[in-house]
């Protein structure tokens, strides 16, 4: 059984960035690595961008994924990417885990060449980033997010 979400290890810099208070810039825009690591696999997949990966970072803790919307997530995205339905049970809560990391890892991507590498206010860069997306398809990430839960 997983126990962990593994994080890629290429963007611990970024997400140490993303998520912890900065003293002089305040430019954290998540609360923890779990909401990073969250909004990441969404856009991953919103964008179809799976990526896989091998080296980690420390991994976040499968019980830190505590609330109600996490699994919904899990759930949603596993069925999403391999029309199956059967990903949510427990003989491949291993799989639809590989997936989300592998999504979240797409996000990142992302996320480090359109906000964390721009020049700008990290804040207002991602929410381009989630418009840009919904000028090109007339549907927004923040629409599936919601019908997700």
């Amino acid at each position: 059984m997983v126990n962990d979400v593994k994080r890629p290890k290429k963007y611990e810099d970024m997400l140490l960035d993303l998520c912890q208070k900065d003293k002089d810039k305040n430019k954290n825009i998540f609360l923890t690595y779990k909401d990073a690591l969250v909004f990441a696999a969404c856009l991953g997949y919103k964008f179809n961008k799976r990526v896989p990966f091998d080296k980690t970072s420390e991994p976040v803790g499968i019980h830190i994924f505590k609330g109600e919307y996490d699994s919904v997530i899990w759930d949603y995205i596993g069925i999403a990417s391999t029309e199956d339905s059967e990903i949510m049970g427990a003989k491949r809560f291993e799989e639809k885990i590989h997936i989300f990391e592998e999504f979240a890892c797409g996000g990142l991507e992302l996320i480090e060449t359109k906000v964390y590498s721009a020049p700008g206010d990290w804040r207002d860069l991602i929410m381009e980033l989630i418009f840009e997306q919904e000028e090109n398809s007339g549907q927004s990430i923040l629409d599936d997010i919601t019908h997700l839960v």
